[in-house]
């Protein structure tokens, strides 16, 4: 795979956020960062792949940011979907959800994705082909009229994390407030990984939640301005969430188009190109004002808030040259990897490893 280096951008040339700008507007972008081929983009178009209930499902109690999950269940306990299986431990922790109903089989040490290789505690339940959800607890009438605490709190309960790839608890993040000199939050749709199409996926098919779960984030934060950064090689979804604004008729998001530039995608490049601001070295993109959060978990906190539905499973890209068939998937939390390789034709002969995360940040894994 060809690389590109792009020339150094004069400073001076960076266009900060502005309310006169227009809606199409593209700013220049910040320094350095690299032009990666591509061809990602018709994989986007194909429809997602619902990848078949596997038999038994692993959630380990570290699959985000902070401290892990303290088990509320125990072997043999029945469990329903959407039922609260661990809770939070402490401030940046995140709660978790049993994916399927079944049964608990066991808490204990199984192999998870992370560069270690080592396993980690999960806890593992044997599913009863059925399926069921508990019931749902949706926000009482309208989140716009509930105190923006109440509403933070159930994205929290939901054990929403950010699906962008860092993990981070994202009711940590939404206790940012416009009284602590936050004013806006940039909603993160530049997918910069030259591999993954997932969140253009997500773009393409779910706008309105994408939107929905923004709007229900700046009642959280109350802020009332919302930017929308996505990478100009994706028209396609840059004109889906204009209409998506458009529909809700909300004058507070803008939607920009940004270089398709690695590492675009990550928080502080993209709040750079967007502000012409830098987060500081040692601080956070609230300490310029800006709280960031990923298309997917835009749409995540819309199920949790307005449909009751917590975190239980995820939009996944499965592609390579070792795979049978490239698709984006749907998959639960816990699910085997070779399930997901599975439901997408196997390997095809061949193949060396198996990369969890991406191109560019990606890891090897046993397959």
């Amino acid at each position: 795979m060809s690389a590109t280096t792009e020339s150094p951008r004069d400073p001076l040339d960076i266009d900060p956020i502005d309310d006169e700008l227009t809606p199409t507007r593209r700013p220049s972008g910040f320094y350095g960062g690299i032009v990666l081929p591509t061809d990602k983009h018709d994989l986007a178009t194909e429809p997602l792949i619902d990848v078949p209930l596997p038999d038994e499902l692993a959630l380990p109690l570290t699959q985000h940011a902070g401290s892990p999950s303290l088990p509320l269940v125990k072997p043999g306990d029945r469990v329903l979907r959407g039922q609260r299986i661990a809770a939070a431990e402490g401030f940046v922790s995140a709660t978790l959800h049993a994916s399927t109903s079944g049964r608990v089989r066991a808490i204990e040490d199984r192999p998870v994705p992370h560069p270690s290789g080592l396993a980690g505690p999960c806890i593992v339940i044997e599913a009863d082909g059925e399926d069921r959800w508990c019931d749902p607890d949706p926000v009482v009438g309208d989140y716009h009229t509930e105190d923006p605490v109440r509403v933070r709190q159930r994205v929290r309960d939901a054990g929403i994390v950010g699906l962008g790839g860092a993990g981070f608890p994202t009711s940590t993040k939404l206790t940012a407030r416009a009284d602590f000199h936050l004013h806006t939050l940039i909603l993160n749709g530049a997918e910069c990984d030259p591999e993954i199409s997932c969140d253009e996926t997500l773009m393409r098919t779910r706008p309105d939640d994408i939107i929905a779960g923004a709007r229900i984030a700046l009642h959280v934060l109350q802020v009332n301005r919302c930017v929308i950064g996505i990478e100009e090689d994706k028209p396609q979804c840059e004109e889906a969430l204009r209409a998506a604004v458009e529909r809700f008729d909300d004058d507070r998001f803008e939607v920009v188009r940004v270089p398709a530039i690695y590492p675009e995608g990550s928080e502080r490049q993209l709040i750079q190109a967007l502000s012409g601001q830098e987060v500081p070295a040692n601080g956070l993109p609230l300490d310029i004002g800006f709280v960031c959060i990923n298309v997917a978990t835009a749409a995540a906190i819309e199920t949790a808030v307005t449909d009751g539905r917590p975190l239980t499973e995820r939009t996944v890209t499965v592609t390579g040259d070792g795979i049978a068939n490239k698709a984006n998937v749907i998959a639960r939390i816990g699910t085997p990897v070779a399930a997901v390789v599975d439901a997408c034709g196997g390997y095809r002969d061949g193949v060396s490893r198996l990369v969890v995360g991406g191109a560019m940040m990606g890891f090897p894994n046993s397959y």
